[in-house]
């Protein structure tokens, strides 16, 4: 299988990194307008480098696409016409309509789509639902040191869109009801944002995310009724705390608590999340699979992302509206 990067920004020199190590797929190019940057990404690989996606077409059965999100719906289809399976960097896209239109598109010509939520094959995150039956609670935490890579972006669809698709595909029914509030440090858009979000089934989530914290934390705890669970992204680890029940010998109605800490440092999935991800979406083109995150997967992100910022009061960030 050959498979090539559109779009060779940072996320993409990192998709093109690992499209190089694949053992079930080459490498045939790379594409990107801006030839100061894709030409000597090319050479470092020894692979093509394209200035049009129409070239990469020619000779790859599938693609990566990285480009600016704007461009996201135009790139995927051009490809999936031309014969194409994509793998679409989230956001999937900037309107709900062109997500909508790229799901049909992909399902009618019988294309793979996956969205590239990495935070889905973080080994800690993987193993979740084997341990997470009916959440009552989610907490996540995704906060960042102040940085320009991202000045064109909200911290909503930068960051907390990851955790926005994790609990959603824990929650187990639609959500009902959405609280939230954002801040602006700069001018651009929004760098701080908390979300409250409340499902059909009852589990409530609480969402912070910040791009001007000191520190880099990547953090979501899951209470239900026998089980907290917490996982770090960043170490890649998850902990399971429960209390147990037991009873003193000589007094049937004097019970104390037992609390167990069950570390899982061997988890069943090990290794880099971008890597895990890019040779799942390998296998689902090679084997006809359907993508642990689908264009649906994608689609309902980014619709919860909207909401969030709509419930904030900053319909000013999200399309078609106007303030």
């Amino acid at each position: 299988m050959n498979i090539a990067v559109v779009g060779v920004g940072v996320m993409g020199a990192y998709h093109t990194r690992i499209c190089s190590q694949l053992a079930k797929a080459n490498l045939v190019g790379v594409c990107d307008v801006d030839k100061t940057v894709a030409e000597p990404l090319a050479r470092r690989y020894g692979v093509k480098y394209f200035d049009n996606v129409a070239d990469v077409a020619k000779v790859a059965d599938a693609a990566i696409i990285a480009a600016p999100t704007e461009y996201h719906f135009k790139i995927a289809s051009q490809l999936m016409d031309a014969g194409l399976h994509v793998l679409v960097e989230k956001p999937m896209t900037i309107t709900l309509d062109d997500s909508r239109r790229m799901i049909d598109q992909a399902r009618q010509l019988g294309r793979v789509l996956q969205v590239g939520h990495v935070e889905r094959f973080n080994p800690a995150v993987h193993e979740l639902p084997h341990v997470v039956s009916k959440p009552l609670l989610i907490q996540a935490e995704r906060l960042s040191p102040q940085s320009n890579r991202c000045r064109d972006i909200g911290v909503v669809m930068d960051l907390m869109i990851h955790d926005l698709d994790i609990v959603a595909s824990l929650a187990g029914s639609e959500v009902k009801e959405i609280a939230a509030i954002v801040s602006r440090v700069r001018p651009e858009c929004e760098d701080v944002a908390v979300a409250t979000l409340v499902f059909e089934s009852g589990m409530v989530a609480n969402l912070v995310a910040s791009r001007m914290t000191q520190s880099k934390v990547r953090r979501l705890a899951v209470t239900q009724e026998d089980a907290y669970v917490v996982v770090d992204f960043q170490r890649q680890d998850l902990m399971i705390n429960r209390h147990t029940f037991s009873e003193y010998s000589g007094d049937e109605d004097t019970r104390y608590v037992q609390e167990s800490l069950i570390e899982i440092p061997y988890l069943r999935t090990r290794g880099e999340p971008l890597f895990l991800e890019v040779e799942h979406f390998v296998d689902c083109v090679l084997e006809g699979k359907k993508p642990l995150v689908s264009g649906e997967d994608g689609l309902r992100a980014l619709s919860l992302a909207y909401s969030v910022l709509k419930a904030a009061g900053a319909p000013e960030l999200v399309p078609g509206t106007k303030e």
